[in-house]
């Protein structure tokens, strides 16, 4: 991160209590001034929150402070490795973080949600039940499928899971799927935190029931929407159909980045450069 940036803002690293003796890790970075919005962040599937300094180093110095938590089974947080008993909990464990970011900074503050990918799941189903908590959803590597998942598969997930809920299952993952710029993929492929190609049951089972109900979750939602896109996103497709489904948003943006992989804020510095101008102007227009 570039010292000029880190001076102009505050981190801080903390454990958020779930239930059961169970713990997330989460951290926050804070700008120097009082904020004058937060961004919730939900990372994606088998990643950590640690992965998203392109849009602190954005947004935090323009007076943004940025939460994000390693999901249950994530990162530096509690649980095995990509495990949930169900979509529920991730459900409810946002609801946790967004409560905590209230409790820490204020019931006026506006709040808005950026989820990627598996976030990108869970954004729609939470503001579908918790919108009340949000001023606007953003939406990154998002869509109504995983294209790897074939029908064959996801009958089988659904009937394995109801007897093996733990167990692991692996899977080739290219990691310059994510991105062009190649010190991205090599970080991801290096970063211990990064378990990507390994899933258990349970997950499988909860991103598949997401995406099932996504658009129909899409469709409670009133609050305003970005959607930000790579056009050549192979993981996980169906954006412009998502967007379509957020009928009751009438404040609602789809910019699709042509030749984009599915990483927007994490491609090269020339391409996320736009994409982060982007984010940052929806952003300013929505305070």
């Amino acid at each position: 991160m570039n010292v000029g940036i880190v001076e102009a803002m505050n981190h801080q690293e903390g454990h958020l209590d779930i239930g059961g003796g169970q713990k997330l890790y989460y951290q926050d970075w804070l700008p120097i001034e009082p904020p004058k919005a937060v961004l919730q962040i939900v990372h994606g599937y088998a990643e950590h929150g640690g992965r998203y300094q392109n849009v602190v180093e954005k947004i935090v110095p323009s007076g943004y402070a940025v939460y994000v938590n390693d999901l249950y089974g994530h990162g530096k947080s509690e649980g095995p490795r990509g495990y949930v008993r169900s979509y529920r909990d991730l459900i409810s464990t946002t609801l946790r973080m967004n409560s905590l970011i209230h409790e820490k900074e204020g019931t006026d503050i506006p709040v808005f949600m950026l989820g990627h990918s598996l976030g990108a799941m869970i954004g729609p189903w939470y503001a579908a039940q918790y919108q009340e908590t949000l001023d606007g959803l953003i939406l990154s590597g998002c869509g109504v499928r995983y294209p790897d998942m074939t029908q064959t598969k996801r009958i089988l997930v659904g009937l394995l899971s109801k007897f093996s809920h733990a167990k692991v299952m692996t899977a080739p993952f290219p990691a310059d799927r994510l991105s062009h710029d190649q010190e991205v993929v090599k970080a991801y492929e290096n970063d211990p935190m990064v378990f990507a190609g390994k899933f258990t049951l349970g997950m499988l089972e909860a991103m598949r029931k997401m995406a099932n109900g996504v658009s129909k979750a899409a469709k409670k939602v009133t609050l305003p929407v970005l959607i930000q896109k790579g056009g050549d996103d192979e993981i996980i497709s169906g954006a412009q159909e998502l967007f379509v489904a957020f009928q009751g948003s009438k404040d609602k943006t789809l910019k699709v980045y042509e030749g984009f992989k599915h990483e927007v804020y994490n491609e090269t510095e020339e391409r996320r450069k736009q994409v982060l101008e982007d984010l940052q102007d929806w952003l300013d227009a929505h305070i």
